[in-house]
């Protein structure tokens, strides 16, 4: 049973409401209806989860209830059987389906912020081209995850040999390790993707969500040199599958499909049918659009190399983030850019080449309005580091993730622009009960930006070169980065804090304008 499952079964046999669950464990009862339908998952190490576990238990009064407790749990109640043993059993069940995503999104996030694109070469063979020209002609069937592999760069360099661009259709839910199982052998399909790309083929791929978290960042990194070439349209289906049968698709509907069918991930004998016949690939490509159809963005991908199309789409969907209402977390390279005065920022821009400066200034106007606004209802949270004096004076602290509001250019503070900024921090400490500053050490700072809403989505940015912005609404991934950025940015409890966290950035202020 998932969590989801387990608590409803909880609350169903205690006759429990949601308003008086959320009630003993201090959150909306929006959020354990969340719970209750699987859109939103507690961290293992939640603090409400064992209070909630203990109202649950003492809630169990009958018999009955009781005996069905551990039924669920496989276990026979004894006469010996004890409340305090109860509520450690259900604490226990509770969270045996819950994983502490911290660690998995750390690792991904430090990927994306190391990431730089290598030269991926190709390995000089003339097997597959010959190969390839014999397959056109007739199809094939290759055997197992060795198989796989061969009768995916077969496809590849079919699409590549037939130089016709056109959008390659990918899906899988069977077990990837014929890909991330061989590093050699994903760094000669990453190359064959590329080159595919760079020869003017697009591809739209449905990924699965009904993986676990570690393995589906995992396959996002892998994606991510091809990710980077904003080329890829993203997908994943909503609707729960069995997971019985798993089934891959891989289609370039002008020249071929690969297609396999296995049974509860055993594919090490697993039959991959290579075809070229026009009308079958046609029936395939039919099959996956009517999966396509029932689907829905898993990201939206935004690259500044891309045509000046994508640097429009990305500021509509940036003030259109802005503008949800909900509790918000920004974990940023040095301070966000909403926080920043508009005069400040109206500074900045006279250091750029832009014939765009009024429309610029005028959206930077609006996001701050817009945060502003949120202020007033909702809880509102950034995460940064304070520099080094020293390097911040010499003019070497990035504004962060400017690059894509102004046109790819880097920008840095000054010194009297970065003072202001927090000036400004203080100001909104000062007057905005709702606005919570979380100072962390410096060596914590990555090149990267979250900015997740709760029950909402998550934008995240690398914030060096190469520059990308994946936007995420899929609830899973979601949840999984809200809980990993709320970890950090909930620390501190103490009524000191704001006031703490005030004579902090006034020292700071002080250090900067004394240093040597």
């Amino acid at each position: 049973m998932t969590f989801a499952e387990k608590l409803d079964f909880l609350m169903n046999i205690t006759k429990t409401s949601n308003s008086a669950l959320a009630q003993q464990i201090s959150v909306d009862a929006s959020l354990i209806s969340r719970f209750r339908r699987g859109e939103r998952q507690p961290s293992r190490n939640a603090n409400y989860l064992r209070t909630m576990s203990s109202y649950l238990a003492q809630r169990c009064t009958k018999a009955y209830q009781i005996t069905a407790v551990f039924e669920q749990l496989n276990m026979l109640p004894t006469a010996e059987s004890q409340i305090e043993q109860f509520k450690a059993l259900i604490h226990q069940w509770l969270s045996g389906e819950i994983g502490d995503n911290t660690e998995t999104v750390s690792e991904f996030l430090n990927e994306l912020s190391n990431f730089k694109f290598k030269n991926l070469s190709l390995p000089e063979s003339n097997e597959e081209p010959e190969l390839a020209m014999e397959l056109k002609m007739d199809g094939a069937v290759f055997f197992g995850e060795e198989g796989k592999r061969e009768a995916v760069s077969t496809f590849l360099t079919m699409l590549l040999s037939g130089k016709i661009s056109q959008t390659l259709l990918l899906y899988s839910d069977e077990r990837i390790d014929w890909l991330t199982g061989d590093y050699s052998f994903a760094k000669k399909w990453a190359a064959l993707l590329r080159k595919a790309i760079i020869a003017g083929n697009r591809i739209k791929i449905i990924h699965t969500v009904s993986r676990d978290l570690d393995e589906m960042l995992s396959a996002i990194t892998q994606w991510m040199p091809i990710y980077m070439t904003g080329a890829v349209e993203p997908y994943y289906c909503p609707r729960k599958r069995d997971g019985i049968f798993g089934r891959t698709l891989f289609i370039a509907p002008l020249t071929a499909a690969l297609t396999s069918t296995s049974v509860e991930n055993k594919t090490a004998n697993a039959a991959n049918f290579l075809v070229t016949d026009k009308k079958t690939v046609s029936a395939l490509t039919d099959e996956f659009d009517d999966y396509l159809s029932i689907c829905r963005p898993l990201m939206n991908i935004y690259t500044p190399g891309s045509q000046q199309e994508y640097q429009k789409k990305y500021s509509l969907a940036l003030a259109h983030f802005d503008s949800a209402e909900a509790d918000t977390i920004l974990k940023t390279e040095s301070l966000s850019m909403v926080t920043m005065p508009s005069a400040t920022f109206e500074h900045i821009l006279t250091r750029i080449g832009s014939t765009e400066k009024r429309n610029i200034l005028s959206y930077h106007k609006s996001r701050t309005r817009t945060f502003e606004k949120n202020l007033l209802q909702h809880q509102y949270y950034e995460i940064a580091a304070l520099p080094d004096p020293v390097r911040m004076k010499k003019g070497e602290l990035r504004i962060g993730f400017s690059s894509f509001i102004i046109h790819d250019q880097e920008l840095y503070y000054t010194q009297e622009e970065y003072t202001a900024h927090l000036q400004h921090l203080i100001f909104l400490l000062e007057n905005y009960e709702n606005y919570h500053l979380r100072l962390v050490s410096e060596e914590e700072k990555k090149d990267y930006l979250i900015y997740a809403k709760d029950a909402v989505g998550v934008m995240i940015a690398k914030t060096s070169l190469p520059f990308v912005v994946f936007e995420v609404n899929e609830s899973n991934m979601t949840s999984a980065f809200w809980d990993s950025l709320r970890s950090v940015a909930v620390k501190q409890k103490s009524k000191n804090d704001r006031q703490l966290t005030i004579t902090k950035l006034k020292a700071f202020i002080y250090a900067l304008q004394n240093v040597e």
